[in-house]
């Protein structure tokens, strides 16, 4: 952690410097356990919630199916298309190794407008989503 300050002592910013890595095994040889640990040691584990109720999945739990959603609807929320453009071989591995938690399927949803980048994902269903525009009617 690194402190700025002014003169007299006043503070002006502070800056943190993380550099974490995890060494980990070839992936394709790993069995689900062995995923959830992995998952469990670098902190990840709280990006995983359970549906309906939007809880923290438990990692004892073997999940019928995985939903992965890409679709965005908020205002300034973040674009998946440019976000991932570089890192398609990552976003592969990442859903061959969600793949492995699961006895059903993976299910990515996209924009049904530019589904590009996810057409080629191998190991999951794509679900084409498009949003319902109603039509600005004035109150009288």
């Amino acid at each position: 952690m690194f402190l700025l300050l002014g003169r007299q002592c006043n503070f002006i910013s502070s800056a943190y410097h993380l550099h974490v890595t995890h060494e980990v095994p070839n992936f394709e040889s790993l069995d689900a356990e062995a995923i959830k640990e992995i998952i469990l040691k670098s902190g990840s584990w709280p990006f995983i919630k359970q549906r309906p109720y939007n809880t923290l999945a438990q990692p004892e739990d073997t999940t019928k199916s995985i939903f992965i959603s890409t679709y965005a609807t908020a205002p300034l929320d973040v674009d998946f298309n440019f976000l991932l453009k570089n890192n398609k071989d990552d976003f592969q591995r990442g859903v061959s190794i969600l793949s492995k938690l699961t006895t059903g399927n993976v299910n990515l949803s996209a924009d049904e407008s530019f589904k590009g980048f996810f057409d080629s994902i191998q190991d999951a269903n794509i679900i084409g989503v498009s949003s319902c525009r109603f039509p600005y009617f004035p109150i009288r």
